[in-house]
């Protein structure tokens, strides 16, 4: 309930009401009475204090995960301008494992060393970094990739990739694991 209502905290600036129904499944109607309730005790101004406060305080960090460069965004019309959603920045912020448009993002505080960004993501999500392994048995063939991340800059979504990894299900036909 938590995220919903940042969610909605961001609702004027960069988010409508159906961009967060798609990302939550709250209808849109749901939604609406949330925001009305948290206009009137109070609690959106609290929470908009907030957002702008983490932009202030260290901004958003855009990580490239294969060569580990990095931009510092302090304004979100900035991140739209460089032609990125904000509302998916926004939520991958929240979400360690997630690629947005080929980067990782992150809160500004939440990293401690941005000089040593790299040690950093590796020691916060070690595997999206391990080596793996695709394997179509029925056409006996295998593909290696150096990583998930990897993986997904050739087309395989970073999620699907994860998902058939720990249930040990197909995606797009082969069988996904660790090296």
């Amino acid at each position: 309930m938590q995220a919903i209502k940042e969610y909605l905290a961001l609702y004027e600036e960069v988010l409508s009401y159906r961009e967060i129904s798609r990302i939550t499944g709250y209808t849109v109607e749901e939604l609406e009475k949330i925001y009305n309730e948290m206009f009137d005790s109070g609690e959106l101004f609290k929470l908009k204090e907030k957002v702008t406060s983490i932009m202030n305080q260290g901004g958003i960090v855009r990580i490239n995960p294969t060569t580990f460069e990095y931009k510092i965004y302090t304004d979100r019309a900035d991140i739209v301008k460089d032609g990125f959603f904000a509302q998916n920045v926004v939520r991958a912020c929240s979400l360690p494992e997630t690629l947005v448009s080929g980067y990782l993002w992150r809160w500004g505080e939440d990293i401690d060393d941005i000089e040593n960004i790299e040690e950093e993501i590796h020691n916060q999500i070690p595997n999206m970094f391990r080596p793996i392994i695709a394997e179509n048995k029925a056409e006996r063939a295998m593909h290696e990739f150096e990583s998930i991340i990897s993986a997904s800059l050739v087309g395989y979504t970073v999620r699907d990739v994860k998902k058939a990894i720990q249930c040990g299900t197909k995606y797009r036909g082969m069988y996904w694991r660790y090296k």
